[in-house]
C-alpha cells in the first residue's frame, strides 16, 4: 500500500487538547476540520520532524512527533506516530516572520 492510500485508511485520533487549543487559538474554527487538515497536509508532504521547518520555535517534541501545517501556514499540528495509528496532540499557531 502506498503512503497516500495508507493515510486515507489509517486511524487518526484527535485529542481533546488539540481541539481545545484550536478553539482557543483560532476562534470560530470548526475543530471537526482538524482530521481533514492533517490528512491533507500529510498527503501534500507538509510534514516534518523538524519544528523549524513547520515554522515553530522552542517547545517540546519527541522522536515520535511530527509537525504538519495547513496550506496557508496558519495552523500547525503536532502529530504523534504509533505503529497502528497516529494522534493529533495539539494545535499551534505558526510563528510569524519577524516575531
Amino acid at each position: 500500500m502506498d503512503s497516500v492510500s495508507y493515510i486515507d485508511v489509517m486511524r487518526l485520533d484527535v485529542s481533546d487538547h488539540a481541539m481545545w487549543r484550536a478553539a482557543e487559538r483560532f476562534p470560530g474554527f470548526d475543530v471537526a476540520l482538524i482530521d481533514r487538515e492533517v490528512r491533507d497536509a500529510i498527503k501534500a508532504r507538509r510534514i516534518s520532524h523538524d519544528r523549524r521547518v513547520a515554522g515553530l520555535t522552542a517547545g517540546w517534541s519527541s522522536t515520535d512527533d511530527r509537525f504538519c501545517w495547513t496550506e496557508d501556514g496558519e495552523r500547525v499540528y503536532a502529530v504523534r506516530l504509533y505503529p497502528e495509528r497516529a494522534a493529533v496532540m495539539t494545535t499551534m499557531r505558526r510563528r510569524q516572520e519577524g516575531a
